[in-house]
């Protein structure tokens, strides 16, 4: 009579009983004998949801993988010699694969892979994963990466299909090479096509210097406030709705920072960003040290855009600018603009003393390589031509 190495795995839901403990079970023919199984528990963390649904979806997952495994010739007993020396969480072991894959590899990629473990770090600390390694990670974790960046970040389906293609390398190079894992979550991870997720029209026209001139001009008499919330986003990069949560105790203006606390920022994550000079004029101009630093620099008392108690509703800013600057001016471009602007002439004004890092930070990107992709998107490079001889015409 054959025996059969394993039966399969099943999952034990106490009868749908969330008090009670949750399992995977499978039974394994103990080495050396032709008709005694061994039976094995595992638990994945299952115990730690607490809706029915989600763990019964979960623990199904968790079954097929299982099954995956032991069909693949995977055997417990092997599996508890290599796990005397414990798995290092997942993080770890991404870092020391990004080692391995960026030991000679070009700036760029180092910092796309760098880009992916910071934006992996953030999925994982938000699905509280941070106890799994690679072989608890199942198509269920791998599918909920991609939902992940497309329903939270919002990413492009470009972008999103790029990520999942690095994790299936990267899973990948943890099975051939590192042998952390048997399977490959990502592998059948459905990429998403374009039809699926609106075109997201990405406006980086920037506002020529005409009509820069234009609006400072048109703005000059009783919209001082307006112009200073207008220099936040030209100088500091800031989004309209960032300047809006902003207190007077967020500018230090001695030692010329802003801080965007943690939380109120698009990425949710806090950062400091660096008062350019004329910025520091322009924030003078309405006399923050006279207000208490739990108001914020433009509230929404009165007429708006002065320091006051009320959170300035970020929709009034589109409204004046919609108002003074499109309908007033016949000037299309969106205010958010300003910082495609700023950037431009950022780049156009210190030719010889660009900082790649320094824009980078100011523009509160995750890497140089982001930075690199937008300088590209606004289609600006510049060089000092004081030194480049042509022919005259």
């Amino acid at each position: 009579m054959t025996s059969f190495l394993f039966k399969k795995a099943k999952l034990y839901f106490a009868k749908g009983d969330l008090s009670k403990e949750w399992y995977i079970e499978y039974y394994y023919l103990k080495p050396g004998t032709t008709d005694t199984y061994q039976r094995f528990k595992e638990r994945f963390n299952i115990n730690r949801i607490p809706n029915l649904q989600d763990r019964l979806a979960y623990g199904n997952e968790f079954v097929k993988f299982m099954n995956k495994k032991l069909q693949s010739g995977w055997s417990p007993y092997t599996a508890i010699e290599k796990d005397k020396q414990e798995m290092p969480p997942v993080l770890d072991q991404l870092q020391l694969i990004i080692r391995d894959l960026t030991a000679s590899a070009s700036k760029y990629k180092i910092d796309t892979l760098n880009e992916q473990l910071n934006r992996f770090k953030k999925f994982v600390e938000a699905h509280n994963l941070e106890s799994f390694s690679m072989q608890d990670f199942t198509e269920q974790q791998a599918d909920d990466y991609r939902v992940y960046m497309d329903k939270e970040l919002d990413l492009s389906v470009k972008t999103i299909n790029s990520s999942l293609s690095y994790f299936t390398a990267i899973w990948k190079h943890a099975i051939k090479v590192k042998k952390w894992c048997l399977l490959n979550p990502f592998d059948n991870i459905d990429r998403m096509k374009k039809t699926q997720k609106p075109t997201k029209v990405e406006r980086f026209e920037p506002i020529s210097s005409k009509e820069l001139d234009i609006i400072l001009h048109n703005l000059r008499e009783g919209q001082q406030p307006f112009i200073v919330f207008l220099g936040m986003i030209y100088f500091a990069w800031a989004r309209p709705a960032e300047i809006a949560r902003l207190k007077i105790a967020d500018i230090d203006l001695q030692q010329n920072i802003i801080r965007f606390p943690k939380g109120e920022t698009k990425n949710k994550q806090g950062a400091y960003v660096q008062i350019v000079p004329p910025l520091k004029k322009l924030l003078a101009s309405i006399n923050l040290q006279n207000y208490p630093g739990n108001y914020y620099i433009f509230s929404g008392d009165s007429t708006g855009f002065m320091p006051g108690k009320t959170k300035l509703n970020r929709q009034r800013a589109t409204a004046r600018w919609l108002d003074t600057v499109k309908n007033g001016m016949g000037i299309t471009k969106d205010m958010y603009a300003l910082k495609h602007t700023g950037n431009i002439d950022y780049l156009l004004n210190n030719k010889d003393n660009i900082d790649l890092k320094w824009q980078q930070m100011q523009n509160r990107h995750s890497s140089s390589a982001m930075t690199e992709r937008y300088n590209r998107k606004l289609g600006a490079y510049f060089i000092n031509c004081s030194n480049l001889h042509f022919r005259d015409f």
